[in-house]
């Protein structure tokens, strides 16, 4: 599967999180919150001796501007949980991958105690570490 398939599987199981804005790409900008994006993080293109590939891939998520950043932390609450009808996680693991895909999980979550920078401004949030094994 390529990597844009990926982006476009992910961005269509979570877009069935009634409140959450998702952009399969960086955006310039972000309209709503909360929002996701995809990042590419690693490629492994040859990861074991029977050439499987192995992507590792970040869901950003944003709650807001870091202005707020005690009240957008708390938005990210329910985003967090393992399960549930606003987990990122079990819509992340319910994509449907078509072609070639042996696994995908979702390995944890960070904050960005930085921050997410996009277009010159800030905001809170942070980074679901997602590993892809596409044979």
């Amino acid at each position: 599967m390529s990597i844009s398939g990926i982006r476009t599987a992910l961005a269509a199981s979570l877009d069935d999180i009634a409140t959450l804005t998702v952009y399969d790409n960086v955006p310039d900008s972000i309209s709503s919150f909360p929002a996701v994006y995809f990042d590419i993080d690693t490629i492994n293109y040859h990861q074991d001796a029977g050439g499987d590939q192995k992507d590792t891939i970040e869901i950003v998520l944003l709650s807001g501007r870091a202005d707020g950043i005690t009240s957008a932390n708390v938005k990210l609450d329910t985003y967090l949980e393992k399960s549930g009808t606003s987990s990122i996680m079990a819509y992340a693991e319910a994509a449907s991958f078509t072609t070639h895909a042996a696994a995908f999980i979702v390995k944890d979550f960070r904050r960005s105690k930085g921050g997410e920078r996009i277009g010159g401004e800030l905001y809170s949030g942070g980074r679901f570490r997602c590993e892809f094994i596409a044979l």
